[in-house]
């Protein structure tokens, strides 16, 4: 029964024959035809979107069994207004571009809603993070033992983002010929061409290079209904401007050094109660939901800010901010000396002045993230009153799994020591410690995660199209 049930829906999407306009995720502007010789589409999007993350931290309960802690929220804005065009260039065969301008964007840290009005000075609550609100004898000179201050507010940020470039083809479309769905097979260059986001600036990009692929397949079974299906990936790769660049430190030992990719499917429909296809003109309303798997990576994470800015230094005995394994500049020094059997004492006061100096390298605030879901609806309404104008209105939320979003592994262990373990120098006197490891934040017990995660947006758009 199921086997006839799934057949017949599957001859309805694709032998039924069409009636009129498509799905707007199979849209393709389309020149050269001999009754339309050129075809461009130009948008106005206008984006809020609100981000709120409760984040927990890990603890030693009874000092042997792993527990959460609840620790803050995160909470997030922001406006932004893409101007997008779309050039008909051959037959169903068009060149986007895509111009974000990020209007405001900012983030903020406060309590998690589950604590305690008040708190005390248990562990579970946030004086591992800022003692200084209960007022357990904090030194606000020297912010001893603060990893960052509660409340924290972000920088307010702003700016055109990083510039979109891409090319969509239509194999098959309905425009076409009737017989057959609309199908369409994009890639979307992202290019890093806005300023770097760093924790002390005001800018939005992150210098990654994105290449999105996709291919979209819809069809009108109805006169008022049309599903559609998208399958889509995001490959990134870091360029040499941006935070996640390794620098002049070696990845041997460095577990991950890219964000991470992303793959993901969409299902949806639309149903158009009223429509005049001789004249393009239609109401449209779209439902649909979305599967998205990110995979483990380097990431701007909820803590970014926080941890870029923080004022945890080592000189104060704090040292969650700090790289733990592989001070900048002894590394090379203590592998010489022990190598050739020298006293080590004058390293051993070197870096006693870099603690006292605050200079061992700290975090720029990328964190290693654990791979994790997103599960997303959505529901719009498209409305084209006239030939050449369209006017859009659409929320989506959009749901993440809980996952870590500090989750360093502690380094790669060497075949040499045959003891499967970490050492920090093995037996040849190697690093085998990750120079992006912090044990503050990274070792179990200490992690950082994102127990909830909504993202809703508002999107209102205008369209004209030529």
């Amino acid at each position: 029964m199921k086997r006839i049930l799934i057949a017949t829906l599957l001859c309805a999407v694709f032998l039924v024959p069409s009636w009129a306009s498509g799905a707007l995720i199979t849209d393709v502007q389309s020149s050269f035809d001999e009754d339309d010789p050129f075809d461009i589409a130009l948008f106005v999007n206008y984006e809020n979107s609100n981000r709120s993350t409760r984040l927990t931290r890990e603890y030693l309960r009874d000092g042997k069994t792993v527990d959460f802690a609840n620790k803050l929220l995160y909470e997030e804005t922001s406006h932004t207004v893409r101007f997008d065009v779309a050039i008909g260039l051959y037959r169903d065969f068009e060149l986007v571009v895509d111009l974000p301008l990020i209007a405001q964007a900012q983030g903020t840290l406060d309590f998690h809603p589950a604590i305690p009005e008040g708190g005390n000075q248990e562990y579970k609550y946030t004086d591992d993070i800022d003692p200084s609100v209960y007022g357990a004898g904090h030194d606000d000179t020297t912010k001893r033992e603060t990893l960052f201050d509660i409340p924290f507010k972000g920088k307010e940020r702003s700016g055109l983002g990083d510039i979109g470039l891409g090319i969509r083809w239509a194999p098959w479309h309905y425009k076409r010929d009737h017989q057959y769905p609309s199908w369409i097979i994009g890639v979307m260059f992202t290019l890093p061409t806005a300023p770097i986001k760093k924790a002390d600036n005001a800018d939005v990009g992150e210098g990654v290079f994105k290449a999105r692929i996709n291919t979209a397949i819809s069809r009108r079974v109805a006169p008022f209904f049309e599903p559609y299906f998208d399958v889509h990936g995001v490959l990134k790769v870091a360029t040499s401007r941006s935070l996640f660049d390794p620098g002049q430190e070696s990845t041997e030992t460095q577990t991950l050094t890219q964000p991470g990719n992303e793959m993901g499917l969409k299902f949806g429909a639309e149903f158009i109660p009223w429509e005049v296809a001789a004249e393009d003109r239609h109401v449209a309303i779209d439902l649909g939901v979305g599967l998205d798997y990110i995979f483990e990576g380097r990431e701007y994470t909820e803590l970014f800010e926080a941890l870029g800015s923080s004022p945890c230094l080592p000189s104060n005995d704090c040292w969650g901010a700090t790289y733990s394994k592989d001070p900048k500049g002894y590394t090379d020094e203590i592998n010489y000396k022990k190598k050739h059997d020298q006293n080590t004492q004058d390293v051993t006061v070197a870096k006693g002045k870099a603690k006292e100096n605050n200079t061992y390298p700290r975090t720029d605030g990328i964190t290693d993230v654990e791979h994790y879901g997103v599960y997303s609806f959505w529901a719009g309404l498209d409305v084209q009153p006239i030939q050449y104008l369209a006017l859009g209105a659409r929320f989506r939320m959009a749901y993440s799994q809980p996952h870590f979003i500090t989750f360093a592994d502690a380094g790669k262990d060497s075949d040499i020591d045959n003891d499967n373990v970490v050492t920090g120098y093995n037996n040849n006197f190697e690093n085998e410690y990750n120079p992006k490891y912090i044990e503050e934040l990274d070792q179990i017990g200490n992690r950082f995660k994102a127990s909830r995660s909504l993202n809703w947006t508002l999107i209102f758009s205008l369209a004209g199209k030529f």
